[in-house]
């Protein structure tokens, strides 16, 4: 195996002769005839040797080249392989040829040499490390220098060999002196490049080969090492198998054991579960029976109220105490309290904080009416919501509720309001298990309620005394703005039991009270940024505090206004301070139609001269002002009816401080309504909103409304106009259920009566026939009646024979026919 890789190769030719004893310079050299050679001769003979040793090598080389790639070697194989092409095309062998044979010989050898030191380590490497080291040998720098100039010399010598070629041996004998320095120079160099090559082999291929081969083994050390540590890993995880294996099989007879005493368990379960279900099915037909009451959502946790419900911590802590030891039975001969005050004095805002320092520990209910929301002005859901709340208070009083409300259902779902408080209230609460220390009903906002018909308000007010009087436990604390026949009824009331009033703008500490909640706000402004007012202005609080004159609904409008236009706050202080602070004695509500008069001033003063943008404006006010929407309208409602969202976004940002937005500002999904119900009262007033810029009067705004709704309703594309999204689904549902009665409160208006003819062009009669998505909610005869009373309308304002009344009696009449004919 340490044999040479060369001598391997040709170990199946013939072995050439030695060369030791052989003198080249004894050998005569003859001259033979023309084409043939001389006879051999010891010239002749060591000619032969050294060809043919060289000749086996040159065969053998790309076999031992291809096993061992080193960069450069097989050019100067081909080199040498040339020149004794040229040597062996000599005619004449003579002893300076024989010299330069021995030197080619030699450098051959060399080379066998230096390849067969790379080639024994290479065929006991496994392949992963040959393949590793062969890459070595290639990337090998000192090892390429060295063989780049044995290939350079060799290309020189070359060169120098083809100036000894000669057709015939009178050629060769008349240049054989010159021929013979040349021999002798390319020997020498042969020598010379031999020398060399291995004086630079002390930077040699084996160095290389053994730092490779240390590295390869290291490289199969490491392996052999990790595969150890896998093999470890896996010895371990076996034995963690069988510990789990182990831990499975104590586990199942422990699930075993647990089934066993489940199944024990189980039977007792049962008759528990049926006992539940019993139960749980009663309090199902309980709930059921408490939802057919149809109670409103006017609890003070509703979010229908949040805009009622802002208190600055601090405030009007004196009345809160009162209250709080009113509920309490502490010392109060009446369990009837009546706290009222003009709109704005924040009424609705102690009622919601009082609740919520009773919290859920105080047994009662509560209705805060909502003038923009159907259900919470209605003073007949009054009673059903209050026993509603009762039966959800705790499990003792749900099914003594429940069960009322069952006697009151079997006779009729909607009973006057004396029937409902006899049987729905004073009954349930005679019912419950001995009478508690208290039961608080809290009334908000009574007025509100929609008093129609007239006189059903103080019925609903004087009944409650009576109850309050019946049932000594029971204690009604009631709010509102002092309208006339609210109070007549209450004093009507005080006649027969005692009843607190307490007038709120009569109440001491209130301008305290204001003063702290704006120097409140003022501040939690500052915390977020610099504020130029309450730098510049040090008795803006002072000032503010004296003009809202007990109003908290000022102090609150007015606050926002500042805060919210904080980089104007200054120049707006000091335009309202200018316009107010030398007025004398006012009307009620002078000082805040003044305040919405200025932020509508200051929101639109620069759009006065575009007309288009002021009409636009105009829509967009009546759409808030006299749309029942609860949750508040956003910029997608609107879209539908032809107000562009970017309109509304602007007009919804311009009043931000008169408006609620339940989202970010530039939404354009956000809700907004107004911050206070007398924002849309001062709108709609022409006594108070004295600018006819923002005046609503409600003929004009029905009218705008009316039309909106009317182009939506005729556009051909109406199945894709309702299911855009979930607002224009809203604002198409308002459309086909109420375009009639806003027609019907609407004056006449020339574009009005062109939609209106428009619509019964194009999809009157589908509506009518309540054909999907027209769908009108009202029945066939409904439908009929309401396009009637639009037919009478219109004859008021145009000709009988007109366009549009001729096709909505067509519309009618073949509504009419259809109907006979069915």
């Amino acid at each position: 195996m340490k044999a040479n890789l060369f001598g391997r190769l040709r170990k199946n030719k013939s072995r050439p002769q030695s060369l030791n004893n052989v003198s080249v310079d004894r050998i005569p050299i003859a001259p033979v005839e023309s084409g043939e050679r001389s006879a051999p001769t010891k010239h002749a003979e060591e000619w032969d040797v050294l060809l043919a040793n060289i000749e086996g090598i040159l065969e053998a080389s790309d076999g031992f080249l291809s096993m061992v790639p080193v960069v450069g070697l097989s050019p100067a194989v081909t080199l040498v392989k040339s020149l004794v092409s040229k040597m062996r095309d000599a005619r004449t062998i003579t002893s300076d040829r024989v010299e330069v044979m021995r030197s080619i010989n030699a450098l051959i050898e060399l080379l066998n040499a230096t390849v067969g030191e790379a080639s024994p380590q290479l065929m006991f490497l496994a392949p992963a490390e040959r393949n590793q080291m062969r890459e070595r040998l290639e990337h090998s720098s000192p090892l390429k220098r060295r063989i780049d100039t044995l290939v350079t010399t060799l290309h020189d010598i070359l060169r120098s060999a083809n100036e000894v070629k000669h057709s015939n041996w009178i050629s060769a004998t008349w240049h054989a002196s010159r021929d013979a320095e040349v021999l002798d120079s390319i020997r020498q160099r042969i020598d010379d490049a031999t020398n060399q090559f291995r004086i630079q082999g002390e930077i040699n291929i084996q160095q290389l080969l053994a730092h490779g081969v240390r590295e390869a083994h290291e490289t199969t050390s490491a392996l052999r090492r990790m595969e150890l540590k896998l093999n470890e890993h896996s010895e371990r995880s076996i034995a963690q198998r069988r510990e789990l294996e182990r831990e499975r099989r104590e586990r199942e007879l422990s699930e075993k054991a647990e089934r066993e005493d489940s199944e024990r368990r189980r039977a007792e379960r049962e008759e528990w579960r049926d006992a539940e279900q019993r139960t749980h099915e009663r309090q199902m037909g309980d709930q059921e029976i408490l939802q057919r009451l149809f109670p409103a959502d006017a609890s003070y946790k509703s979010y229908l109220t949040d805009e009622k419900s802002r208190l600055q911590p601090g405030t009007r802590k004196t009345i809160l105490k009162d209250l709080f030891q009113w509920v309490k039975g502490e010392g109060q001969a009446s369990n009837i309290y009546v706290l009222h005050g003009r709109a704005g004095m924040g009424k609705s805002s102690i009622m919601h904080a009082l609740l919520r320092q009773l919290g859920s520990e105080q047994l009662g209910a509560s209705f805060f009416f909502n003038r923009a929301v159907e259900d919470c002005r209605n003073a007949y859901r009054v009673f059903p919501t209050l026993a509603y709340q009762l039966a959800s208070f705790n499990a003792q009083t749900r099914p003594i509720v429940s069960q009322a409300a069952r006697e009151y259902l079997t006779q009729s779902p909607s009973q006057a309001l004396e029937h409902q408080l006899q049987a729905l209230i004073i009954n349930s609460l005679n019912g419950l298990p001995g009478p508690p220390s208290s039961v608080l009903f809290v009334l908000d906002g009574v007025d509100e309620c929609i008093n129609s018909p007239y006189g059903v308000v103080s019925e609903m007010l004087q009944l409650i005394c009576e109850a309050a009087r019946k049932l000594p436990f029971l204690r009604v604390l009631i709010a509102s703005r002092p309208e006339t026949y609210i109070m007549d009824a209450l004093h009507h009331s005080a006649e027969n039991q005692p009843i607190t009033f307490r007038d709120l703008q009569k109440e001491p500490g209130v301008d305290d009270d204001i003063r702290l909640f704006i120097d409140a706000e003022f501040r939690k402004c500052a915390r977020r940024g610099r504020f130029a007012l309450i730098e510049q202005r040090p008795n803006a609080v002072k000032e503010l505090t004296n003009l809202s004159d007990g109003l908290f609904v000022y102090a609150s409008t007015i606050t926002r206004f500042l805060v919210q236009d904080k980089y104007y706050a200054v120049a707006i202080y000091d335009k309202l301070l200018a316009s107010q602070g030398s007025m004398g004695p006012t009307r009620m509500y002078q000082k805040l139609d003044m305040l919405y008069g200025t932020i509508l001033s200051t929101a639109f003063d620069e759009l006065r001269d575009d007309k288009e943008r002021m009409v636009n404006v105009q829509k967009v006010l009546a759409w808030i002002v006299l749309i029942d929407a609860p949750t508040g309208l956003s910029a997608l409602h609107l879209e539908p009816v032809g107000i562009p969202v970017n309109v509304t976004m602007d007009v919804i940002e311009r009043l931000s401080s008169v408006l609620n937005i339940d989202d970010e500002y530039g939404i354009p999904t956000a809700k907004t309504k107004a911050c206070h119900a007398s924002f849309p009262q001062f709108l709609m007033d022409k006594a108070r909103c004295t600018d006819q810029a923002f005046l609503v009067e409600p003929p004009h705004g029905h009218a705008i409304i009316a039309e909106g709704m009317l182009r939506l309703l005729s556009r051909s594309d109406a199945t894709t106009a309702r299911r855009a999204n979930s607002e224009s689904a809203w604002v198409w549902a308002q459309a086909t259920c109420h375009w009639t009665s806003q027609i019907l409160e609407a004056e006449y208006d020339v574009s009005l009566c062109r939609s209106l003819q428009d619509f019964a062009a194009k999809n009157m009669h589908e509506w009518v026939t309540d054909v999907y998505p027209w769908q009108n909610l009202l029945g066939e005869a409904g439908a009929v009646d309401k396009l009637a009373d639009i037919r009478n309308w219109c004859k008021a304002y145009v000709d009988p024979e007109d366009e549009v009344v001729t096709r909505i009696n067509e519309v009618i009449g073949a509504k009419m026919k259809k109907s006979r004919e069915y």
